[in-house]
């Protein structure tokens, strides 16, 4: 009954993984090449950044209706949790949908709401794409500090965090959206 109060507390289409299933067994299971995807759709749960962490429930779905000790990942399971989008590109996505719709009936007044966001969606796309690029390339900083930052970095609110991108980097996002929105 705990666990459900708990699940109602979060974003929709987001569950809360202990800390230590996402750290020694969803990472390992993805494997060292989809381990900085799965780094990148992971966000730190503003109730407790040390001991949980949020990752999209098709991710969730997926690592524990087939997780398998001691076996990897197939090609079709990383598919079915979303490999190798990243929640960012499926909210902009949506946005852009939106956006299209609004600009294709003339609703200028959505078109403004709109237009702000999906600037802002796709600074953070880019600033999530080039962290997972990064971390591909630097698995020393993969293994030591992003675990870190998943309990240390961003306490903004779930899911807007992005983990392991250093604050002034997504604030820098926001203010070029900010300036280009004006």
């Amino acid at each position: 009954m705990e666990q459900e109060s708990e699940q109602k507390d979060k974003p929709a289409g987001w569950v809360a993984e202990p800390r230590d299933v996402f750290e020694y067994s969803m990472i390992p299971w993805v494997g060292r090449q989809a381990a900085p995807w799965l780094r990148a759709t992971a966000r730190p749960d503003p109730a407790d950044p040390t001991g949980v962490v949020l990752v999209p429930e098709r991710v969730s779905r997926v690592f524990h209706a087939n997780h398998v000790p001691y076996q990897h990942v197939t090609t079709q399971q990383l598919l079915a949790m979303g490999y190798p989008r990243l929640p960012e590109d499926d909210a902009l996505e949506r946005n852009e949908k939106q956006l299209e719709r609004a600009s294709g009936v003339g609703d200028t007044n959505v078109v403004e709401q709109l237009l702000p966001e999906v600037e802002r969606l796709k600074v953070r796309a880019d600033l999530a794409h080039r962290a997972v690029d990064a971390w591909a390339h630097d698995t020393e900083r993969v293994e030591e500090e992003i675990p870190r930052a998943l309990v240390t970095d961003r306490t903004s609110e779930a899911p807007n965090a992005l983990v392991g991108i250093p604050p002034e980097l997504a604030d820098a996002g926001d203010e070029h959206v900010s300036r280009t929105s004006q």
